[in-house]
Parts: structure tokens; sequence; C-alpha cells
């Protein structure tokens, strides 16, 4: 059983147990029935609290402990939305969104003026420095967001002297053909 399968990762892992005849979900073969994705939410944020309420403590002061804890533990996490791939950790529901800390975005042209870009090659070249996104940004250029700084950096410092291709921080200034339209 699915649900099963996380409780060695960290002890005292809390534990879901189904009430008589209500052992429907038992099993993990009812994928995006609506009852079983939520029943999986729900163990989900448990595993979490359980996890991020003893990430910085030793092993053997890991304990079974009661749902109210793990509440207050993920308290700072309240009524925010995580945002995978975007400028933003999360969008906060109560109040100003958190300045981002994710990386600027790259920009990508070819040495040779008007030479197309391809996509896939991009993303292959980068993808041993961390995880990317790769975008088209017109048929000669090309817009990467990396998963975090090291990883802009190294690619930066890997492809400075590349001979097909030009890297840099993404300028609105500089590489935006809007915001070049309107400064003229």
């Amino acid at each position: 059983m699915a649900h099963e399968k996380g409780q060695t990762i960290v002890l005292h892992s809390p534990v879901v147990n189904h009430a008589e005849g209500f052992d429907r979900y038992k099993s993990d073969e009812l994928p995006h029935e609506a009852g079983f994705d939520a029943y999986m939410c729900g163990v989900v944020f448990l595993r979490v609290g359980h996890i991020l309420t003893f990430k910085d403590n030793k092993s053997s002061e890991v304990i079974p402990c009661m749902f109210r804890r793990y509440l207050q533990t993920l308290e700072k996490k309240r009524n925010k939305i995580n945002v995978i791939r975007a400028t933003i950790n999360h969008i906060n529901l109560e109040g100003d969104d958190h300045k981002s800390i994710r990386p600027e975005l790259l920009y990508v042209r070819g040495r040779m003026f008007k030479q197309k870009l391809n996509i896939d090659q991009l993303a292959k070249w980068f993808s041993p420095y961390g995880n990317v996104d790769v975008k088209a940004y017109g048929q000669n250029k090309a817009l990467v967001a990396t998963s975090n700084h090291y990883c802009a950096k190294d690619i930066l410092r890997a492809f400075k002297q590349h001979n097909t291709i030009y890297v840099t921080y993404y300028s609105v200034w500089k590489h935006s053909p809007v915001a070049r339209g309107l400064l003229w």
C-alpha cells in the first residue's frame, strides 16, 4: 500500500487508520478519484507536518505527537500557495507576497547574427548544472529560468567563452523589444 511505503522514512511518522467498513482507500489503486485524492492530501499534510516538526532534531528526540503540534509547526505556511516555476515562491493569501529569492532569468542568443537556437540542445547543455526551464524568446533568443543561484552562476561561468552561444542575465532594458522600443 502506498501510504505504508513512507512509514519507515521518518521515525514515528503518523499513521492513518481507516474506520471499520471504510477501507476502500487502503490500496493505491484509485488514483485521481476525488475521495482518494483528498485522502492522499491529508496523508501528505500529516507527513509534511511531522517532517517539519522534527527536521532540526536528532533522531533520538523524534517522538509521536499530537496533531495540534503539527498545526503549530505548519502555522507559518498557512494560507500560502506554493508556486512552482515562477518568480515568487508562493502566493500569500493573507497579505503581501514576500520578495522573490529566485535567481534572475538568463538570456541566451547565438553568437552568429540571426543564428537560430535549438531549445532542446540548450536544455541538454544547461541541465547538468541544475533544474532549468528554457523558453524560446524569438527564433534566435531564449530565456532560461534556473532553480537556484548556484545553477545560474555555474551556467554563466561554463558558457562565458562558448563558441556558439552568448549567455548573460536578462535585462528588460537591454533584451526586451518592447522596452527598447519605448526607449526610442
